[in-house]
């Protein structure tokens, strides 16, 4: 079952005998995502899930997070690089000092425009008004 059960859901470590403490910190975090859909968690919570890792552990990190959320895991990603989480988003909320400052169907914007908002506080998008409830631009601190 050690071995099986993380293949299963497609995640993959050198050896299911190494401890945890060994692991690089790709599989560490396989190995997070993989015991949440396992056991039959619901919500996956991950805060900063590739700081610290190659661009390699990145790519299988963020393919571990796409599977998990096709396999309809909800999945909270936490980060501050907007070129990750576009591409394995359904919905991206950004926040500036703890307040929401946009909240956007991945199809309602792009990656460019979360980074304006992210660096400048403005919001750029044409679905932004609806998205904002009407305010465009956003301005720090109104």
């Amino acid at each position: 079952m050690t071995e099986e059960a993380p293949r299963d859901i497609g995640i993959s470590v050198r050896s299911a005998g190494d401890e945890v403490s060994v692991l690089s910190g790709g599989e560490r975090q396989a190995i997070a995502i993989g015991r949440t859909m396992h056991f039959g968690g619901k919500l996956l919570i991950l805060d900063e899930p590739t700081s610290a890792l190659s661009v390699h552990e990145t790519n299988k990190v963020l393919g571990y997070i796409d599977e998990a959320r096709r396999r309809g895991l909800a999945v909270m990603f936490i980060t501050h690089n907007l070129y990750y989480v576009y591409p394995v988003a359904d919905g991206i909320i950004v926040l500036e000092h703890g307040r929401k400052v946009g909240d956007f169907r991945k199809e309602e914007t792009c990656v460019e425009d979360l980074v304006q908002i992210v660096a400048h506080g403005i919001v750029r998008t044409r679905q932004a008004p609806a998205a904002m409830g009407g305010k465009n631009p956003v301005e720090p601190g109104s």
